[in-house]
């Protein structure tokens, strides 16, 4: 019989995706979940599934048949991950130096990671530091942003061993390291970005019921485009999340305002989507 893990994952490309989507879910139910302990529940060494979860280990038919299995996945399911790895393994040729070492720099895919990139509250409690006077203990992290204080704690934690923060140990004062980059940028592995965009539009709606029109704003528009024209939108798009990013966090007044800027006192976040809403060119799409 399937179990609840194995039916709750069916939409993934390949056998490493779906042991990254597995992990980062247990991990959100349980923040203090464990490399190890995800790799004792699929019965292997968890130096090798951190090894695999990295690209720097073939996914092989006995990997997945044993930790599969332990998962609880179908026959179904363990036949279409092995057909599909023994074709990337068919094309995979030695990549040359360069490729290599942009790869590695691609795919930190740490738990430590996992947690990082896929949880929303890390780029929101960066921005809480620079709230003057804000709390930052644990406790006061969680009050804000709506989440636990375990969630809090372990997020601090997390942040200053990735040193995208240094913790004064005096006075627990808090400098950031991380020059202003949106967390979400800083892996580029898809299962990880899917889950955090998940996790902010359901923020999104969420605060539709939650919080005053004056304090949100919730608008949209729909067109007949022309598809050569969706790598210019994507572009135009880009840049004014930049020039937003740059105005609401502009350090001076400007001759054109009158009185000086106040200090920060709140966190927010832009998410603009940009999709389909039909089918028409869906054979071109990967």
């Amino acid at each position: 019989m399937e179990t609840a893990t194995a039916k709750r994952n069916t939409s993934y490309q390949t056998f490493r995706d779906f042991l990254q989507e597995e992990l980062i879910r247990r991990c959100r139910k349980n923040p203090s979940y464990s490399l190890r302990a995800f790799a004792t529940s699929a019965g292997v060494n968890h130096a090798l599934l951190s090894m695999v979860l990295n690209g720097k280990r073939k996914v092989t038919v006995n990997f997945i048949l044993k930790t599969g299995t332990a998962l609880g996945l179908s026959e179904v399911k363990l036949q279409k991950f092995i057909r599909i790895a023994q074709k990337q393994n068919a094309r995979a040729t030695e990549p040359s130096f360069e490729e290599q070492r942009r790869q590695q720099e691609l795919s930190r895919l740490t738990l430590d990671q996992y947690q990082l990139i896929s949880e929303w509250y890390h780029d929101a409690i960066l921005e809480l530091a620079r709230i003057p006077d804000f709390d930052l203990s644990a406790p006061a992290i969680a009050q804000a942003l709506g989440i636990s204080t375990l969630e809090a704690k372990s997020a601090k934690e997390r942040l200053e061993r990735m040193g995208l923060v240094e913790i004064d140990p005096l006075d627990g004062t808090w400098k950031e390291t991380s020059n202003n980059t949106t967390i979400a940028h800083l892996d580029l592995t898809s299962p990880a970005l899917r889950a955090f965009q998940k996790r902010v539009l359901q923020l999104s709606m969420d605060s539709l019921e939650k919080v005053p029109k004056e304090h949100r704003d919730h608008t949209c528009i729909t067109m007949a485009v022309r598809s050569s024209d969706l790598e210019e939108a994507k572009k135009r798009i880009k840049k004014f999340r930049r020039e937003l990013l740059a105005f609401l966090q502009r350090e001076e007044a400007d001759d054109t305002e009158e009185l000086a800027l106040g200090t920060y006192d709140d966190v927010y976040n832009v998410h603009i989507s940009f999709f389909p809403l039909t089918n028409l060119h869906k054979k071109e799409r990967p």
